[in-house]
């Protein structure tokens, strides 16, 4: 039979979690019923539902126009114990615009980096390590001053210019009782784990209750079990219980500034780390007891659903980029440990691993297309202005903190020499016969770029046999051919180096039936 030229398809919006959930797919899809009109809806999956597409990645994430591997470079050395166990990386400003970031590590010791630097300074007059060295870090931005709360311990403010730390007081409240602080709408919320106070309007230091200065509080009406975050957004705060979320707005009257209601589909809340924060946007994500839900001031939404039943479950894959096989993970019943991050308004990363976070899921809001990133890291967070002039590069900002203090950003940049891994497939032409691969052209790599291309085959559909290396043959402007003789039931295209994929086109002959 004559030879067919195929463009791969390399936009698709589905991405599965465990590639052995993706079946087989082929290119002419003749009987199969993926998806019946008026039966299902007309979401994407099902329009892509059978179509040959990205089966695995990792360190690779998508484009407008395809997907890109990626690398990581190094901001900050490791200047911490190794086995530190660091917080989340929180951010702190203050009245003058500067800001610094602020960590902890399991054993109490606090660390802070200024906005431009790379090195990890001990702040003066920090609490002794032993005293916090069990408590969680909230943070609460009002009049010019980020204030700083441990846990069942006290406040704190950080003068930036001189990294010292001062003790504050929060007149009218046990600070062993407090669990955790935020700022709203010029007050000052202090919650413990059923209870929540606000601060006067003068002063928000100043909770103790008066008619006079609108400072006040009581039991959270409502509240499902106990509290685990508070988390303010556009329009208002959570507070997200062990049973629950209770949804609080301004009422604009001072003796009574705060109105409660349940929040309609919340879940309940296990882990503070499992919240994105950001309280400029109108809606949060958390993953609660109901699945990962998008948390506006009105209600939740259930997003996602594969996401859920994969982190939900015990089992996940990687792939061993010297022996080029896949290779699982199971957690032999323990929970999958995970961190949820939000960065520039438009990357969900969902951080994920055993004993530590060695994965990293990676969504792009704007192209509504997944992403996997594979290091081990204690934190996501957003690295401010970590190369001046380039303040505006959203992508430049997703930056890892290992456990030793080490931080690298994300490295998409086209010229730099990357290392990531994509299969493609599975590439059947008709289900009946065989298909026998003679040459994969790949477009976009650089002649600098190191890439291999293998083809993974399959006799039976679903198992790989041992990875064929492709054979170069041809080198031109920004494109490649790779030469194959291989027949096989259906074919899956791997990718191991640089590439920056925007066009995939497979050349091959249908063969016997099977």
């Amino acid at each position: 039979m004559a030879d067919i030229t195929y463009r791969a398809n390399l936009k698709s919006t589905y991405y599965p979690m465990l590639s052995e959930l993706l079946g087989r797919t082929v290119i002419v899809r003749g009987q199969d019923q993926n998806a019946v009109p008026n039966v299902t809806t007309k979401e994407d999956f099902d329009a892509s539902a059978g179509i040959p597409q990205i089966l695995y990645a990792h360190n690779v994430i998508p484009t407008t126009e395809g997907f890109r591997s990626v690398t990581y470079t190094e901001y900050a050395a490791a200047q911490f114990p190794a086995g530190s166990a660091p917080s989340r990386v929180f951010t702190i400003r203050d009245g003058a615009g500067n800001t610094a970031h602020l960590v902890m590590t399991a054993s109490g010791a606090l660390f802070t980096m200024d906005t431009g630097t790379s090195s990890w300074d001990t702040p003066i007059g920090a609490p002794t390590p032993t005293d916090i060295a069990s408590t969680r870090i909230t943070t609460a931005f009002i009049s010019g001053v980020t204030y700083i709360y441990f846990s069942n311990y006290g406040c704190y403010s950080l003068d930036i210019t001189t990294n010292t730390l001062t003790p504050v007081t929060l007149t009218g409240l046990d600070p062993t009782e407090i669990t955790g602080i935020l700022a709203h709408r010029g007050y000052l919320l202090a919650h413990s784990d059923t209870e929540l106070s606000w601060s006067s309007t003068i002063d928000p230091t100043d909770f103790t209750p008066s008619e006079e200065t609108g400072a006040g509080g009581g039991a959270i009406e409502g509240l499902l079990g106990t509290v685990v975050k508070v988390q303010e957004l556009f329009g208002g705060f959570v507070i997200f219980s062990t049973g629950g979320a209770i949804s609080v707005v301004s009422s604009d009257n001072i003796n009574y500034p705060f109105t409660l209601s349940p929040l309609p589909g919340a879940g309940g809340l296990i882990d503070p780390d499992f919240v994105t924060a950001d309280p400029g946007t109108g809606s949060i994500y958390a993953y609660t007891t109901s699945g990962l839900q998008a948390v506006s001031i009105r209600q939740a939404t259930l997003v996602f659903p594969e996401v859920t039943d994969f982190i939900s479950g015990s089992r996940f894959e990687d792939f061993d980029e010297n022996f080029l096989t896949f290779s699982f993970t199971e957690t032999n019943g323990a929970p999958i440990r995970k961190r949820l991050s939000l960065v520039s308004n438009r990357y969900i990363l969902l951080s994920y691993g055993v004993s530590s976070l060695t994965h990293c899921l990676y969504y792009d809001i704007s192209l509504k297309l997944w992403g996997k990133l594979r290091l081990t890291h204690a934190d996501v967070f957003e690295l401010e202005i970590y190369q001046p002039g380039l303040q505006e590069t959203q992508k430049k900002s997703i930056a890892f903190l290992s456990d030793t203090g080490r931080i690298t950003v994300l490295n998409s940049d086209i010229d730099e020499d990357r290392s990531g891994v994509v299969v493609l497939g599975r590439y059947q032409y008709v289900r009946s016969r065989l298909l026998q691969l003679q040459q994969v052209e790949i477009e976009n790599l650089k002649s600098t770029h190191t890439v291999d291309v293998y083809d993974l085959p399959s006799l039976n559909g679903k198992t790989f046999l041992p990875a064929l290396n492709g054979y170069l043959v041809e080198t031109a402007d920004q494109s490649r051919k790779y030469n194959f003789h291989n027949t096989a039931l259906n074919h899956a295209i791997l990718l191991k180096g640089s590439f920056n994929a925007v066009t995939l086109v497979l050349n091959f002959n249908v063969a016997g039936s099977r």
